[in-house]
């Protein structure tokens, strides 16, 4: 009975289009395989690094296109002998090894970091290599958010030869410097050049990286707020931008964008003033921007209710309501 339900879901299995592994793999514990790890520098002691063994089992499979998934589970480490290598005792019949890049010797990677046997092989050679350069990716910088993000930032370690490298590096911290403080005052230079300095923990050793990038503003107000979250202008100074903006500014007062960008910031400005009242500070260009009637009040009262199409149909809708009411 039990062999008769065996051959059931067998075959069951097999027409969803699921194939496993059951036939035998003739491996036998015991088996071996040979790691090695090189170095050009032959003084540097390679009996602290660890190799870390994990067991793979194959999970699902698909011969007829070659594709195979494996689960691999921690079986455990060994140290490389001073001549940077190690026998291993296979745990199954393929295995996953790995090298602990936190013991790798200081200033040095792996190049690669793992590598999984199959199909017989019992041998492999990991390089290990000093490291060279460390290069940043800060991803786009034309984003102010993706400009303050140090978190999005990721560290990559290369040798001599340009050639990645794994080395587990760490960025630990970052300051940036302005170099072109002219922007500040000047409207028409629209990029801020800014330069990174990384501190990077990498391969047991730290090391400072010099990356510049180019901080594209479109206008005036972007410029500002660009700065404001920079943390080199104050909140007042962007304010009072805004508001100079407002006043002065023709930009905004597109008709694609009045509602949207020029209301904005008069709710940002009007949020400002409701917070701040400090009578050794000079508020006159702001609250002049908040006073101003005509074109700018009219189209920011009206967004208040009324800031899309959708607004817009609710408002005749509650008026066609209202007269039949009556």
């Amino acid at each position: 009975m039990k062999r008769l339900l065996s051959c059931f879901l067998l075959a069951l299995l097999f027409s969803l289009g699921i194939s496993i592994n059951v036939e035998a793999s003739g491996f036998e514990k015991g088996e071996r395989c040979k790691v090695k790890i090189s170095v050009d520098d032959k003084s540097i002691d390679l009996s602290s690094v660890v190799l870390d063994v994990y067991s793979a089992e194959c999970t699902y499979s698909e011969p007829g296109v070659g594709t195979y998934y494996y689960s691999e589970y921690y079986n455990n480490s060994l140290n490389f002998d001073l001549n940077g290598s190690v026998s291993v005792e296979k745990p199954s019949e393929n295995l996953l090894v790995s090298v602990n890049l936190d013991t790798l010797p200081d200033g040095y990677g792996v190049c690669p970091n793992s590598y999984f046997f199959h199909n017989g092989i019992d041998e492999f050679t990991f390089e290990l290599k000093r490291i060279s350069s460390i290069d940043i990716n800060h991803g786009d910088s034309y984003s102010v958010d993706r400009a303050c993000d140090v978190d999005m930032d990721v560290a990559t370690c290369f040798d001599e030869n340009g050639q990645f490298i794994f080395a587990y590096p760490k960025i630990i911290k970052r300051d940036f410097v302005l170099l072109n403080r002219s922007c500040i005052t000047n409207d028409a230079e629209k990029d801020l050049s800014l330069e990174y300095v990384y501190n990077v923990k990498a391969g047991g050793k730290e090391y400072l990286v010099n990356k510049q990038y180019s901080l594209h503003c479109p206008n005036k107000a972007a410029k500002a707020e660009s700065l404001f979250k920079l943390g080199i202008i104050s909140e007042h100074e962007y304010m009072n931008t805004l508001a100079s903006f407002m006043l002065y500014g023709d930009q905004y007062m597109d008709e694609d964008n009045i509602i949207e960008c020029g209301t904005s910031f008069y709710m940002m400005l009007y949020d400002y003033r409701e917070k701040h009242d400090d009578r050794r500070t000079d508020y006159s260009l702001i609250d002049k921007a908040l006073n101003r009637s005509n074109k700018f009040q009219k189209n920011t009262r009206s967004l208040t209710y009324m800031d899309s199409v959708r607004g817009k149909i609710l408002e005749i809708l509650t008026l066609i309501m209202r007269r039949l009411s009556i």
